[in-house]
């Protein structure tokens, strides 16, 4: 039997686990994994600029394909780049396996050049870690990983890999390897699937949210479906929006801090509230004790522990998504159970109707609802897209038509600014048949520029839109709405010339400067062999969408004047 490196250890359970591409830097530590990589053709390895753009590339792998991400840093400052990334990860349960270079092992404690405690730093941010003891681990512990950061709730998993633990030789029997990790799923309890699907038929009023537990499981079909088997409507999380299609009838889109009227007001007057898949943040809620007070609520999550945390429940079910919708769709057809129509239901959809809002504005600079108006119109139904985090974000989870979950990535829990572009590269490479929409704001895009690098270089043709409006547009409205219009730090000097930018990295570019230009660019850039960047200048004040206080009991939104405020009795015909 040949010997080997720990280094090619870690290669061949790269293989064994189906890993084709992996998004990283190399530095001194980790270059005896490097150079085994080198001689391996079965993984390809996408070089990007920053090492936490490598984690945000790996985790838009993951998302668009529903399997474990790979992304690699050196020690020291390239692992500490790459925890943003990992807790971005974290925070939003995408499976993700980091390897992180480290000082051989005689020097770890003595201040060594690049030494850092990755094990340390690493471990809030992550399901599991690992440090490699010596080569003859590299395989087990790296197939570990996997199967650790694909089980049940996801998440990344760290491996620190010490110089001498992956440069020196071992004897692999991949026969010998035996997983030490296992999950089991606890029983799903039928008898509270069945309290819950008689709650839920037997409510005046009944809700659906929607988490990305939803999107993670794959559920979004049997989301959709039990929604219409109850005729009940059904609100998202930003991490699910199209686990039901956007344009589905049954569909009132996001709920929360920034979400929609309607949304918001249906679950405030609910009596049963069917929750799947999400951890009741407080973006989600608001005030717990003004969050749906009067509804009875049935929470199925697939991490125990988040059950009853946040928001009290009635019924808990620790299930998959997936298992679980299908159960319960099971038990309401055995009972012969059907939604019904009643004021309730006529109430929602007129609010729904009354809460749309009119995106046909002529102004320039342009309306960031024109905006997404007109991309709807230009866009193919299978695009993928990705949002960096700001105001355009959340103008796209208002008015962004999302048909598939797994075709809308953007970061929710950490809200990282610059995690589009990297995601978008990622995302392309997952599927490079589909084409890729990065929506960004300017304020995130002066964060990770330096990857339409990346993209020029590996000639993805993907396309960022960027909503140019000079600043960071949502934390000046904070300031402006909480804060007296005490504005600062909020508004970039010197104009930048983003199209010059672009074709400075290889990319394309073009600018334009009202709304009927738009759609026009948009099929330009789609159709372009090459990176395209579309500058849109965006208006610097503007109404802004519903934004509920995050303090406080009062859950009335700051309206614009195109959402209705729903007045008391309105969901009772008063």
């Amino acid at each position: 039997m040949a010997s080997i490196t720990g280094g090619r250890g870690v290669v061949e359970a790269l293989l064994d686990e189906g890993v084709r591409h992996a998004f990283g830097i190399p530095g001194g530590a980790n270059l005896p994994f490097y150079d085994e990589l080198y001689k391996e053709s079965g993984i390809e390895h996408i070089h990007m600029k920053h090492e936490q753009c490598g984690a945000h590339a790996a985790t838009g792998y993951a998302r668009v394909l529903g399997k474990v991400g790979v992304c690699i840093g050196t020690s020291g400052p390239g692992t500490t780049n790459l925890v943003t990334g990992i807790t971005d990860a974290f925070m939003d349960s995408i499976p993700l396996v980091a390897l992180t270079g480290q000082v051989p092992t005689k020097l770890l404690g003595k201040d060594a050049f690049q030494e850092s405690d990755n094990f340390g730093f690493c471990l809030p941010v992550t399901k599991h870690n690992f440090r490699l003891g010596n080569a003859e681990e590299s395989y087990a512990t790296t197939r570990e990983a996997f199967l650790i950061a694909r089980s049940g709730r996801p998440g990344p998993v760290a491996i620190d890999l010490p110089k001498d633990t992956i440069a020196n030789q071992f004897e692999l029997d991949k026969k010998k390897y035996k997983p030490l990790y296992s999950y089991k799923p606890a029983p799903l309890d039928r008898i509270k699937i069945k309290e819950a699907v008689q709650l839920l038929f037997n409510a005046e009023r009944p809700m659906m949210l929607g988490g990305g537990g939803v999107t993670l499981s794959g559920a979004s079909h049997e989301f959709t479906a039990f929604a219409e088997l109850l005729n009940c409507y059904a609100v998202t999380t930003i991490t699910a929006r199209g686990a039901i299609p956007t344009t589905h009838p049954l569909s009132l889109g996001q709920i929360g801090m920034h979400g929609r009227q309607v949304s918001n007001h249906s679950v405030a007057n609910c009596d049963v509230l069917l929750a799947v898949g999400t951890r009741f943040s407080d973006r989600i809620t608001g005030d717990i004790s003004a969050f749906a007070p009067k509804a009875k609520i049935i929470h199925i999550d697939v991490d125990p522990t988040e059950i009853g945390k946040n928001v009290p429940v009635n019924i808990g079910i620790a299930a998959d998504a997936k298992t679980a919708l299908r159960e319960l769709l099971n038990a309401a057809n055995e009972m012969r159970l059907k939604g019904s129509q009643n004021l309730w239901r006529e109430r929602i959809k007129q609010l729904n109707a009354e809460c749309a809002c009119n995106c046909g504005y002529d102004e320039v600079p342009i309306r960031p609802e024109t905006i997404l108006k007109e991309v709807n119109e230009a866009i193919p139904e299978d695009i993928i897209v990705t949002t960096e985090v700001g105001h355009h974000q959340m103008y796209a989870t208002h008015f962004l038509k999302v048909k598939d979950p797994r075709h809308f990535i953007t970061s929710a829990g950490l809200g990282t600014m610059g995690f589009g572009l990297p995601a978008a590269i990622g995302a392309k490479i997952a599927k490079p048949e589909l084409p890729v929409l990065d929506l960004s704001g300017d304020g995130s895009l002066f964060m990770v520029c330096q990857e339409l690098s990346t993209a020029a270089e590996r000639e993805l043709p993907i396309v960022i839109a960027l909503f140019n409006n000079g600043g960071y547009s949502i934390v000046k409205e904070w300031q402006r709405r909480f804060y007296g219009q005490r504005h600062i730090a909020v508004e970039f000097g010197k104009t930048t010339d983003w199209v010059k930018v672009a074709k400075g990295f290889g990319c394309d570019g073009i600018r334009v400067s009202k709304p009927s230009e738009i759609q026009a660019a948009m099929k330009q850039a789609l159709k372009s062999d090459k990176p395209f960047l579309i500058d849109i200048p965006t208006q610097k004040e503007h109404e802004g969408i519903p934004l509920v206080p995050p303090l406080g009991k009062n859950t009335e939104m700051l309206l614009t004047p195109r959402c209705p405020l729903v007045k008391p009795g309105y969901f009772d015909g008063k």
